[in-house]
Protein backbone atom coordinates (compact mmCIF):
# COMPACT_ATOMS: atom_id res chain seq x y z
CA UNK A 1 0.00 0.00 0.00
CA UNK A 2 3.03 2.30 1.00
CA UNK A 3 4.29 2.28 -2.53
CA UNK A 4 0.89 2.70 -4.58
CA UNK A 5 0.49 5.57 -2.46
CA UNK A 6 3.90 7.09 -3.15
CA UNK A 7 2.90 7.47 -6.77
CA UNK A 8 -0.12 9.14 -5.91
CA UNK A 9 -0.35 12.71 -6.71
CA UNK A 10 1.53 15.50 -8.61
CA UNK A 11 5.41 14.99 -9.27
CA UNK A 12 6.53 17.10 -6.79
CA UNK A 13 4.83 15.05 -4.05
CA UNK A 14 6.20 11.75 -5.71
CA UNK A 15 10.05 14.04 -5.66
CA UNK A 16 10.10 15.08 -2.48
CA UNK A 17 7.94 11.96 -0.68
CA UNK A 18 5.54 14.19 1.02
CA UNK A 19 3.77 11.86 3.95
CA UNK A 20 1.30 12.82 6.25
CA UNK A 21 2.13 13.69 9.64
CA UNK A 22 -1.41 12.31 11.27
CA UNK A 23 -1.19 8.72 9.18
CA UNK A 24 1.97 8.53 8.37
CA UNK A 25 0.99 7.28 4.17
CA UNK A 26 2.42 9.02 1.44
CA UNK A 27 0.78 11.12 -0.86
CA UNK A 28 -0.47 13.86 0.66
CA UNK A 29 -0.38 16.21 3.85
CA UNK A 30 -1.92 15.87 6.72
CA UNK A 31 -4.52 18.87 6.13
CA UNK A 32 -5.55 16.55 3.68
CA UNK A 33 -5.91 13.86 5.72
CA UNK A 34 -9.05 11.67 5.91
CA UNK A 35 -8.39 9.75 9.41
CA UNK A 36 -9.45 10.59 12.42
CA UNK A 37 -6.68 12.78 13.93
CA UNK A 38 -3.65 11.18 15.85
CA UNK A 39 -3.62 10.82 19.71
CA UNK A 40 -1.89 13.37 21.49
CA UNK A 41 0.60 11.22 23.34
CA UNK A 42 3.83 11.51 24.25
CA UNK A 43 5.44 10.72 20.72
CA UNK A 44 3.02 13.62 19.59
CA UNK A 45 4.44 16.37 22.18
CA UNK A 46 7.96 15.22 21.22
CA UNK A 47 7.80 15.77 17.47
CA UNK A 48 6.05 18.83 18.15
CA UNK A 49 8.82 19.81 20.23
CA UNK A 50 11.24 18.75 17.61
CA UNK A 51 9.64 20.98 15.11
CA UNK A 52 9.27 24.31 17.45
CA UNK A 53 12.90 23.58 18.32
CA UNK A 54 14.05 23.44 14.54
CA UNK A 55 12.14 26.48 13.84
CA UNK A 56 13.79 28.22 16.53
CA UNK A 57 16.71 27.21 15.29
CA UNK A 58 15.91 28.52 12.08
CA UNK A 59 16.31 24.98 10.49
CA UNK A 60 14.02 25.36 7.48
CA UNK A 61 10.68 23.30 7.97
CA UNK A 62 9.78 21.56 4.87
CA UNK A 63 6.27 22.51 3.61
CA UNK A 64 4.46 19.01 5.33
CA UNK A 65 6.29 20.12 8.79
CA UNK A 66 4.76 23.69 8.43
CA UNK A 67 1.67 22.51 7.78
CA UNK A 68 1.65 20.24 10.47
CA UNK A 69 2.97 22.48 13.17
CA UNK A 70 0.72 24.76 12.00
CA UNK A 71 -2.65 22.55 12.20
CA UNK A 72 -1.38 21.49 15.94
CA UNK A 73 -0.92 25.16 17.03
CA UNK A 74 -3.94 26.35 19.04
CA UNK A 75 -5.26 27.47 22.48
CA UNK A 76 -6.65 24.20 23.56
CA UNK A 77 -3.41 22.49 22.42
CA UNK A 78 -1.15 24.89 24.52
CA UNK A 79 -3.79 24.95 27.56
CA UNK A 80 -3.50 21.36 27.44
CA UNK A 81 -0.32 21.11 27.38
CA UNK A 82 -0.17 23.57 30.05
CA UNK A 83 -2.36 21.67 31.96
CA UNK A 84 -0.38 19.00 31.62
CA UNK A 85 2.61 20.13 32.96
CA UNK A 86 1.00 21.14 36.33
CA UNK A 87 -0.16 18.12 36.67
CA UNK A 88 3.56 17.03 36.94
CA UNK A 89 4.30 19.64 39.04
CA UNK A 90 1.30 18.71 41.33
CA UNK A 91 2.47 15.16 41.70
CA UNK A 92 6.23 16.17 42.17
CA UNK A 93 5.19 18.25 44.67
CA UNK A 94 2.57 15.63 46.61
CA UNK A 95 5.75 13.13 45.58
CA UNK A 96 7.98 15.67 47.62
CA UNK A 97 5.45 16.03 50.39
CA UNK A 98 4.59 11.70 50.60
CA UNK A 99 8.69 11.62 50.70
CA UNK A 100 8.98 14.05 54.20
CA UNK A 101 5.79 12.40 55.47
CA UNK A 102 7.56 8.98 55.21
CA UNK A 103 10.92 10.72 56.87
CA UNK A 104 8.80 12.08 59.42
CA UNK A 105 7.13 9.02 60.32
CA UNK A 106 9.87 6.73 60.37
CA UNK A 107 11.18 9.42 62.99
CA UNK A 108 7.96 8.99 65.33
CA UNK A 109 8.48 5.39 64.70
CA UNK A 110 12.20 5.48 66.17
CA UNK A 111 11.29 7.59 69.05
CA UNK A 112 8.41 5.62 70.02
CA UNK A 113 10.83 2.59 69.62
CA UNK A 114 13.71 4.20 72.46
CA UNK A 115 10.82 5.59 74.45
CA UNK A 116 9.64 1.62 74.34
CA UNK A 117 12.86 0.52 75.18
CA UNK A 118 13.48 3.00 78.05
CA UNK A 119 9.81 2.25 79.58
CA UNK A 120 10.74 -1.39 79.52
CA UNK A 121 14.41 -0.57 81.29
CA UNK A 122 12.27 1.58 83.85
CA UNK A 123 9.87 -1.51 84.39
CA UNK A 124 12.69 -4.06 85.14
CA UNK A 125 14.21 -1.65 87.76
CA UNK A 126 10.82 -0.91 89.53
CA UNK A 127 10.11 -4.68 89.38
CA UNK A 128 13.64 -5.35 91.19
CA UNK A 129 13.18 -2.53 93.15
CA UNK A 130 10.16 -3.84 94.29
CA UNK A 131 11.32 -7.63 95.04
CA UNK A 132 14.30 -5.91 97.51
CA UNK A 133 11.31 -3.99 98.85
CA UNK A 134 9.18 -6.90 99.81
CA UNK A 135 12.01 -8.76 100.74
CA UNK A 136 13.37 -6.14 103.44
CA UNK A 137 9.30 -6.40 104.64
CA UNK A 138 9.53 -9.71 104.96
CA UNK A 139 12.94 -10.17 107.07
CA UNK A 140 11.26 -7.31 109.59
CA UNK A 141 8.46 -9.14 109.92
Amino acid sequence: VAGARETVGSSMVQKYRIQCYNCKEFGYVSRECQKPKRAKDAAYHREKMLLCKQEEARIQLNVEQVDWKDDTDDESDDQELEAHYIEQIDQNDEDADLAKERELLASLVEKLKCQIDESKNHNKFLETSNKVLIDKLKSEI
